[in-house]
This record gives C-alpha cells, sequence and structure tokens, in this order.
C-alpha cells in the first residue's frame, strides 16, 4: 500500500499555516485540526481511479499526478 506525505494550508484564511498530512492510497477523506486556530480542516484525496463523488465535482489529479488534495472547511 503506497503511503503519502503533503503539506497543506489550513483553509482559516487568518492563519494559512502550513500543516502536513499523512495517508495511504486506502485513506479517501481525513479530518486535521489546525493546532494553530483550530480550524477543522476535511481534506479530500483524490487518486486518478476515482470515479464519482469529489472526483467529479473538482475533477482527477492532472498532468500526471499521483494524487489530487482538496482542502475543505470541516462540518
Amino acid at each position: 500500500m503506497a503511503r503519502y506525505k503533503e503539506t497543506i494550508i489550513c483553509v482559516n484564511e487568518a492563519c494559512a499555516h502550513p500543516l502536513e498530512v499523512e495517508f495511504t492510497d486506502a485513506t479517501r477523506k481525513v479530518r486535521l485540526t489546525c493546532p494553530f486556530c483550530r480550524q477543522l480542516n476535511q481534506i479530500e484525496i483524490i487518486l486518478p481511479s476515482d470515479r464519482g463523488g469529489i472526483a467529479d465535482r473538482v475533477g482527477l489529479p492532472e498532468n500526471g499526478a499521483q494524487v489530487k488534495i482538496v482542502v475543505l472547511p470541516g462540518d
């Protein structure tokens, strides 16, 4: 199982701190609370083989990328 490590930016524009997230190819959604501003970040992981759901709304990874990361405010 492939493991990935990516850096995302907190969705709170006033904060915008970088946050590291680790996931595998079996992971599709990660929720991470920013330790600086306490904003809940919902990270959606999209792989080239994905169909439906968030992949249809925002598109698949482009230009040969292995993953596409979409960060949304958490519920």
